[in-house]
């Protein structure tokens, strides 16, 4: 039988779909339901497929060559109702390169669409630099995860485009074939598939500020006194000028009765302070306001008194008031209680001055108070979470929209929407087993940061070890938590002042990547048995020797012209020195990277494929920047005023033409270090006096600061402008 010679294929013809016989209108709220796909063709010939969502093509495909493709249409495309998923999927006949386009209406952000693996770090970021290997991409204002899997692919560009109209845009190169490449789309990501049901993105986000400052707690307890916060404001005032931004009076001004009578309100116990503070709410902020510092507060959802509790106020059975684990007397958080007892204590406060604010024993209302009340048959389930959100919704309405609230403690779904920031950790204090749990607990939570709100570690006391104060506050500051130092300002010597001015401010820092908490591995506790030393307190958790779940972090940045990344290694046990893999720190590993140790003030050369970070003991830390090399101009890689390296003294970068600017500002009457690595030689210019150094291609360029910004330029030789 003879072989009939095959005709060549040509492209199949461009399908009609629903979403091309109508227009869809532009959606004022993201909603939960598919994307349709859509396909057609551009004046060039090439093939586009489009994902159109509330009104908005949110992803496109431009496929160039005129090869057989086909993508998944209609309603194949979800994969379940509720939560909504969908699986596109995309093939060609022969390989063909593709360009993925992915939009967003509002903000947008890179992320891992996963958790970190046993010896991965942990992403964080500022500024939207797109990660190496991070294959998914979160858009706030929709609360969409779009996420791709099934073929090689790469980005175009280094971070996310801010266009004019103020969507974010990011594409990248695919490598298709007859294997489905996949784009998963996930709508109201964390509010439905992650559970936080209250998450209303597109309504209102958490304020994302960085939160640098004192809390009397841990320094004075309920010794704390008018005169103590006075000089604490005195004292710290050295540290405004690196960042230190609150004062936060905390427990021990209020009445010991709440409320103060039977016949009393709540809010008298907290407007009128102690006889410790005879000068009032007055005093206390015109002292923290003299030294230039913002007055903090903390409160307290508990009630005291017995005799009020039964007068109406509280929770009762039987007849009864009672008391709840933690929570002492449950308020009833009925709307008439909260308006005439809580509302006012807010509005107070506010009106005094306060802007931040600390509510305490939230979790224990909730769990151990209204919770309890669900246990005994008093309420229902839905009225416990409308009583809740209710307490939450005075505090906010009474302190505005514009004042910072935390939320003390718990990661609370109830409380999303209406709180800045959540504490995730127990009280903190100097001791290892502290310390330690206050990283552990941040990566536990880290997919939260600055999307559901900004972590709170609880107060970092920097008068514990020496090195475990290095960690934790250059932890705190790289992965953007609340940085508020607790401790007698006398404790802070010579040492503890030049890490704490080296790591203030706190960052605004977001998550790099996403995913529930693994609940099959321990929350921290306390291990069981005597007394332990630090060590066998760590054994309990890391008892390998191994990068334990924590211990290794990427903070990546982009700013101005920079795009650089700080690898930041902690020994939350002993750690072996450990070569790590460029692509497990979410870097290219063929790429070149200067790197720089920070707190050994050391060059570490040049790294490709694998970064070498050496032995530490308990509780000490590495922290070291890797910046892509340029090949045709100088290159920023470190300085010496921020462990960031550095996203707070660095204001503006440009580079161009074999030259380096850099706009900086710095603390006035102190001069830093900035470290430009060139492979050839430099000369240095500004309008300041500069002190150059040099060894080999590293140049130590030290520059002293006014209150005026500096404008510092970096030329190769033989290069004009």
């Amino acid at each position: 039988m003879m072989d009939k010679k095959k005709k060549p294929m040509s492209p199949p013809p461009v399908q009609k779909t629903v979403a091309d016989r109508y227009t869809y209108p532009v959606l004022d709220t993201p909603p939960a339901v598919q994307a349709q796909a859509r396909c057609r063709e551009n004046s060039a010939g090439e093939r586009i497929y489009s994902l159109n969502y509330a009104g908005m093509d949110i992803a496109s495909i431009t496929v160039s060559d005129r090869i057989r493709s086909c993508i998944r249409f209609y309603s194949d495309s979800s994969m379940q109702t509720s939560p909504l998923i969908q699986q596109f999927y995309l093939s060609a006949e022969s390989p063909v390169k593709a360009v993925v386009t992915l939009h967003m209406r509002h903000e947008a952000i890179c992320l891992r669409p996963r958790r970190a693996g046993d010896g991965e770090a942990i992403f964080a970021q500022a500024g939207g630099p797109l990660i190496y290997g991070a294959n998914g991409f979160y858009g706030f204002w929709e609360d969409m995860l779009i996420e791709w899997h099934g073929a090689s692919w790469r980005w175009l560009g280094d971070r996310v485009n801010l266009r004019e109209d103020g969507s974010a845009e990011v594409s990248f190169e695919i490598s298709l074939n007859k294997r489905p490449f996949l784009l998963l789309l996930r709508p109201h990501y964390y509010s439905r598939h992650m559970g936080y049901r209250y998450y209303e993105p597109w309504k209102k986000r958490p304020n994302p500020k960085a939160v640098s400052g004192w809390c009397s707690w841990e320094a004075y307890h309920m010794d704390v006194t008018q005169e103590k916060i006075a000089f604490a404001a005195e004292k710290m005032a050295e540290l405004m000028p690196y960042g230190l931004e609150y004062i936060q009076l905390d427990d021990g001004y209020e009445q010991k009765m709440i409320p103060p009578a039977a016949d009393g309100k709540i809010y008298e116990s907290w407007l009128t302070p102690n006889k410790k503070f005879p000068g009032g709410h007055e005093k206390i902020v015109e002292s923290i306001r003299k030294q230039g510092f913002v007055p903090a507060v903390w409160s307290n959802a508990v009630v005291t008194n017995e005799a009020a509790a039964n007068a109406g106020l509280c929770m009762k059975e039987d007849g009864k008031a009672f008391r709840g684990d933690w929570i002492q007397y449950i308020l009833n958080c009925t709307e008439t209680t909260l308006r005439e007892h809580v509302l006012p204590y807010y509005r107070g406060l506010r009106k005094f001055g306060y802007q931040y604010f600390k509510t305490d024993s939230i979790r224990h209302l909730y769990f151990d108070g209204l919770q309890e009340c669900v246990r005994r048959g008093l309420l229902s389930e839905e009225e416990a979470d409308v009583r809740f959100r209710g307490f939450l919704c005075c505090a906010r309405e009474g302190i505005g929209e514009d004042a910072y609230l935390l939320s003390c403690w718990g990661m609370l779904t109830q409380a999303i929407g209406l709180v800045d920031a959540s504490r995730i950790a127990t009280d903190a204090n100097p001791e290892w087993g502290r310390v330690q749990m206050q990283v552990y607990e941040t990566a536990r939570w880290f997919f939260a940061q600055r999307i559901l709100f900004t972590l709170d570690p609880d107060h970092v006391c920097a008068r514990t070890e020496l090195e475990w104060a290095r960690m934790l506050l250059s932890f705190v500051s790289l992965t953007g938590g609340v940085y508020m130092l607790s401790d007698p300002p006398e404790s802070y010597d010579g040492d503890r002042m030049q890490i704490i001015r080296k790591t203030l401010p706190s960052l605004e820092v977001y998550a790099g990547e996403t995913g529930p908490v693994d609940y099959t591995t321990p929350a921290f506790c306390w291990p069981a048995g005597q007394e332990r030393t630090p060590e066998e307190e760590s054994e309990a958790f890391f008892d390998d020797g191994r990068n334990s779940f924590g211990t290794l972090w990427m903070s990546h940045f982009c700013k101005g012209d920079r795009k650089w990344a700080v690898a930041m290694r902690i020994a939350l046990s002993p750690l072996a020195e450990e070569d790590v893999p460029l692509d497990a720190l979410g870097l290219d590993p063929e790429g070149e990277y200067a790197v720089y140790d920070f707190w050994q003030e050391k060059f570490l050369g040049i790294v490709t494929g694998r970064l070498g970070m050496r032995a530490l003991p308990l509780g000490h830390v590495q922290v070291c920047a890797l910046t892509p090399v340029a090949k045709d101009a100088p290159t920023l890689i470190a300085s010496d005023r921020h462990v960031s390296m550095d996203a707070v003294s660095v204001i503006g970068c440009r580079s161009e033409n074999g030259s380096l600017t850099l706009r900086l500002r710095g603390v006035p009457d102190k001069s830093f270090a900035y470290f430009i690595y060139s492979k050839q030689a430099c000369d240095f210019s500004t309008d300041t006096e500069l002190c150059v150094e040099s060894e080999g291609p590293l140049y130590r360029v030290t520059v002293p600061f006014g209150e005026k910004e500096v404008k510092l330029t970096a030329r190769q030789r033989g290069k004009t402008d």
